[in-house]
């Protein structure tokens, strides 16, 4: 039998509409999973049929059709894996990509009001991404800077999902060639609005799996607008992320002057899984000799893990399985920093202690 074609459904880490869609998939028998370790993915085969694993339980927070049927049936021509990783070169190299996005300046609003703790949009704009150590506007730019370099890319947004479901789930399955008539069409969108998925949420947080309470917001599309008290965030999100925001349709308010592109190598360059593994494009390679220590990616990784105690860890609520994620990236960034000939001449005792405090040799 001929392997199935493979797609990437691919957002960042963001609220952007990924799981609206992955259910759409499903609910058009479409097998739709996340990848496990170990290899693998989200379904087991029972028989002729599939059903998910125990392990990716989790799944059923976010997809309603979990709630409706334990059992089901895929067709055998066609499977799409769903990611937030960055672009890989082993695995996505000659991919098909369904790159879904959101104007970053609700993207990253929603994100925090999710996860946020006992902390200020401003502060949790500029926590530190765990694989890339820059802060959540950079690494929105440096996820889309990367991902928009794919060649095989197509990208959809958000905010055309909340305008007309039904015609952007269309669009996405004319221009992936992934054949529904239009009555199936109608029925994924209905089996997919935002009330089915609060309704599965609030199923899954009231059982005995979770003491998380509901997270899922009914989010509208430039709801940023609304929020004067976040226009200095705003100002920065457009000043590093123009460019791409107006590649992708969206306006600013703040002009159209982009800032300088960063200068990323020389922070990125000390986080080795990161440059081995990521598929990089040309902007991100420039001055590959500079200084580590005077990038201003680098210095801001340094003072924030100079400010990082465990008080900070419980007031962010940043998500249990990224911290050592994060400690592990640090362990990598500080010993090659510390590796280099000018670490001698800054005063690098500090972040010695530090080290050996969070990240054991």
């Amino acid at each position: 039998m001929p392997q199935p074609i493979k797609y990437y459904l691919v957002s960042p880490k963001e609220p952007s509409g990924m799981t609206w869609l992955a259910n759409c998939l499903l609910e058009l028998g479409i097998k739709t999973y996340r990848g496990v370790y170990g290899g693998g993915d989200s379904w087991v085969k029972d028989g002729s049929h599939w059903r998910l694993r125990p392990e990716e339980s989790q799944l059923y927070r976010y997809l309603p059709i979990l709630s409706q049927q334990s059992r089901f049936t895929f067709r055998d021509d066609i499977e799409v894996e769903w990611t937030h990783d960055w672009p890989l070169r082993a695995k996505h190299e000659g991919a098909r990509v369904i790159y879904i996005t959101r104007d970053p300046r609700d993207a990253i609003y929603s994100s925090y009001k999710r996860q946020s703790g006992w902390i200020d949009y401003g502060d949790f704009v500029d926590h530190l991404d765990c694989d890339s150590l820059i802060n959540k506007i950079d690494n929105w730019y440096l996820f889309h800077l990367l991902w928009m370099d794919h060649p095989g890319i197509k990208t959809y947004r958000f905010e055309d999902y909340k305008q007309d479901a039904i015609t952007l789930l269309r669009r996405i399955l004319d221009e992936n060639n992934l054949p529904a008539d239009s009555d199936a069409i109608a029925r994924a969108v209905a089996g997919s609005d935002y009330s089915k998925a609060a309704d599965a949420e609030a199923r899954f947080c009231q059982s005995a799996q979770t003491p998380d309470q509901p997270v899922m917001r009914a989010s509208k599309a430039g709801e940023w607008t609304q929020r004067p008290d976040d226009d200095d965030v705003v100002r920065r999100i457009e000043r590093r992320n123009a460019g791409l925001m107006r590649q992708l349709g969206y306006n600013t308010r703040h002009g159209d002057a982009d800032s300088p592109p960063p200068d990323l190598w020389p922070h990125l360059g000390l986080i080795p899984k990161f440059i081995k593994h990521t598929r990089l494009c040309p902007a991100v390679h420039r001055d590959q000799t500079a200084n580590p220590f005077e990038n201003e990616f680098v210095l801001n990784a340094i003072r924030f893990l100079n400010e990082l105690d465990l008080g900070w860890l419980i007031r962010s609520r940043m998500p249990i399985h990224q911290v050592p994620t994060m400690f592990e990236t640090y362990g990598y960034f500080l010993r090659n920093l510390l590796s280099r000939p000018e670490a001698k001449t800054e005063g690098c005792d500090v972040l010695l202690t530090k080290l050996s405090e969070w990240v054991p040799a």
